[in-house]
């Protein structure tokens, strides 16, 4: 038992609220988030609050076949979750039941009732253990450290590190081969005795694990999506929400995070989905391929899945489930993003909750817990980019990005959801009914949002990319400008600047930000192509408007003079050059640099 506590201690039912809360009596010495056992079948329960002599119990299943008076029986520990080989490709819910073995054994369409009987990854699987060479009989080990790997699958190579809080002498290190979960690979010498070891081990969701030190994020996180990586970049380790109404391509950004970010392992959690959309995602993601088309995309990735009809401790379960995964994968010295898809079914399960509890709701938005802006703040500041634990001098450096959805209304601004996650994330990403209408995709706002993740990433720019901070601003000021000019409408006279506003403008909306991942040229845009287009479509921009306020021209004179109006044709064609020709080669690129390269000097024809 997690608190050492030796006796065990039992209760029984005293009143039964609703179909998913109920009082316990009897329970003396238990603890705030301990899981209980109630009734015959051992419905599993959570401890929520304590209230007297009375202990409130949140199920995670209903309460259908339990009466007052029904035994409840307490674990010693809070829910806990089991780490090891295996993890990568499996499909849980938020307690870990592996679906895919449920569903095969059962026959059944519906998870049974206390599903305590699976275990969530398979022991009789044998593994392929490949120790530490650099350590022996005598090493110390001290939590974090790595004595072993096995290769889950042909992209992932498991890390098998020392559970953070243990340390030891090495009296024995399993040798290279073959083993379940059930076998021991190491044994320590622990103040005067030997404790063995195995592969995989458990760790309570609500404990965050340990670092050596938080380190500043200044590693770019590519998704593909030009109207993400040009206006609102990410690094590695930062958290991002992406608020919306339903139909505005949230699927969008997460297949392209799924597939086409510099990331090491994909976590996808659904907190509350509808039937449709979990069915949608556990069998989308599982078909889904590598950008070069030799791996699943599932041998990198976890899902995580609870519907709507489920418990609402469940769908916090989950929540905390995907993150301790997340975690245990960055200890090994990987980049991870988490998707948590969304949290606003998590916030009205919350909700739910303490109503039932008498807890207030946030004064000024009565839909909302009272509870909302820490239980917020506790999963977003699992987020982060570390040094993790380890004894070795030159430690290894992991990552856990958060993307989160969130459900809004039209008047998202008064959402107390949104504004605190504007106040808390690194990143905001805004999708605008409106462009979806348009079948305008991604649509991400640009009118909309902010990174904080900018200026962290100016000196990798600056080393990488010379020049490029200056081509984005520029570009940013051109978008504002068109949001002016429509704003006063028929107010403002146009300008002949503005008719260059105008038309830059809708080149860089239509053929730089809109972009089409059903196609070879535009499903993949890597960083060096989105800064060769937006280096030219500025290029042509400032030339434009010498042309007309230096030189007296008009704006459509300029069109028409000789080459302009195939220069502006060349412009809108950028997108269509293909990086990728050949998958997970970057043999487009000479090609396309070069092609890029010519059309910048051939602007210069408006100059002359």
């Amino acid at each position: 038992m997690e608190d050492g506590r030796k006796e065990v201690i039992q209760g029984c039912i005293s009143r039964i609220n609703l179909s998913q809360i109920i009082l316990g009596e009897g329970l003396f010495g238990v603890a705030l988030n301990e899981i209980v056992y109630v009734g015959n079948q051992k419905v599993v329960g959570e401890v929520i609050k304590l209230d007297g002599d009375s202990t409130i119990i949140s199920l995670y299943e209903d309460a259908v076949g339990l009466q007052v008076g029904d035994r409840i029986i307490c674990s010693g520990s809070s829910l806990s979750i089991e780490l090891g080989p295996g993890l990568i490709g499996q499909i849980f819910d938020g307690l870990q039941n592996p679906l895919a073995e449920i569903a095969e054994e059962t026959d059944s369409l519906y998870i049974p009732r206390a599903a305590n009987n699976f275990a969530p990854l398979d022991h009789t699987k044998l593994w392929y253990f490949e120790p530490n060479k650099k350590l022996s009989t005598g090493s110390f080990l001290s939590g974090g450290d790595i004595y072993g790997q096995v290769k889950e699958t042909p992209i992932f190579t498991h890390r098998l590190c020392l559970q953070p809080d243990r340390s030891g002498r090495i009296t024995y290190l399993a040798p290279e081969g073959s083993y379940t979960l059930n076998d021991t690979v190491l044994r320590l010498e622990e103040a005067g005795r030997e404790t063995n070891y195995k592969m995989s081990y458990k760790w309570p969701v609500h404990k965050p694990r340990p670092v050596a030190e938080t380190l500043r994020s200044d590693q770019p996180l590519f998704v593909n999506i030009r109207a993400i990586d040009s206006l609102f970049p990410i690094t590695h380790g930062s958290t991002v929400t992406m608020p919306g109404v339903w139909g505005c391509s949230k699927g969008h950004v997460m297949y392209y995070m799924s597939k086409y970010a510099n990331i090491d392992a994909y976590i996808q959690v659904g907190s509350g989905d509808r039937s449709m959309e979990a069915v949608e995602h556990i069998l989308s993601l599982p078909e889904g391929t590598t950008p070069d088309n030799q791996n699943m995309l599932m041998s990198r990735s976890v899902l995580i899945s609870n519907t709507v009809g489920m418990a609402n401790a469940a769908r916090e379960a989950s929540i905390y489930t995907a993150v301790t995964i997340a975690e245990y994968f960055r200890d090994m010295g990987y980049n991870i993003c988490l998707v948590s898809d969304s949290t606003s079914r998590w916030v009205q399960a919350l909700l739910q909750t303490s109503l039932i509890l008498g807890e207030t709701p946030i004064h000024y938005a009565r839909d909302k817990p009272g509870t909302l802006y820490s239980k917020l703040d506790s999963f977003y500041g699992r987020a982060g980019n570390v040094l993790c634990q380890s004894s070795s001098p030159c430690s290894r450096k992991g990552s856990v990005t958060i993307l989160s959805t969130v459900v809004s209304s039209g008047e998202w601004e008064s959402d107390p959801e949104i504004a605190k996650t504007w106040d808390t994330v690194s990143a905001f990403w805004f999708l605008d009914v409106k462009l979806a209408q348009r079948r305008h995709y991604p649509s991400i706002s640009w009118r909309v949002g902010f990174s904080k993740c900018y200026k962290l990433l100016e000196p990798y720019y600056k080393r990488e990319y010379p020049g490029w901070i200056e081509i984005r601003k520029k570009m940013k000021e051109i978008l504002e400008l068109e949001t002016d000019i429509i704003q006063q409408g028929e107010e403002r006279e146009l300008s002949e600047k503005d008719k260059v506003v105008l038309a830059v403008a809708k080149m860089i909306r239509e053929d730089f930000l809109q972009q089409n991942c059903f196609t070879p040229y535009d499903r993949q845009c890597p960083f060096w192509k989105l800064a060769g287009m937006m280096k030219n479509f500025v290029k042509f921009y400032e030339l434009a408007v010498e042309a007309v306020e230096r030189r007296g021209m008009s704006f459509d004179a300029l069109k028409k003079t000789e080459g302009v109006s195939q220069l502006m044709q060349r412009l809108c064609c950028m997108k269509f050059q293909e990086p990728f020709p050949r998958p997970g080669e970057e043999g487009g690129r000479v090609e396309i640099d070069e092609k890029y390269r010519r059309l910048y000097h051939d602007l210069d024809i408006i100059q002359n």
